[in-house]
């Protein structure tokens, strides 16, 4: 009886080292995991970030304006308003 509780104790402490190592390299493993995640993250976010750039730099009045002047628009018209003899006549 004493020699099986001995076998028993050594069995059973052989497992749990055994899980123990399982589950240290399975937490490894999703260490280098989530830092090829975050790396990725990186990149996308600088592509972000250089997309968020070129966004605004089409979106900025300096923009506008260089394409108006490609375009060449005039500066600035007179307002036409409405309320004259010449517009929405019955």
């Amino acid at each position: 009886m004493n020699n099986t509780l001995k076998i028993g104790i050594i069995s059973f402490i052989a497992i749990l080292i055994a899980v123990n190592a399982y589950i240290f390299v399975n937490g490894i493993q999703l260490g280098n995991e989530i830092s090829s995640y975050e790396k990725d993250i990186k990149t996308l976010y600088t592509a972000n970030m250089e997309l968020e750039n070129k966004v605004y730099s089409l979106d900025s009045l300096r923009f506008a304006a260089s394409i108006a002047a490609q375009l060449e628009f005039s500066g600035g018209k007179d307002p036409i308003y409405l309320n004259g003899l010449n517009y929405a006549r019955r």
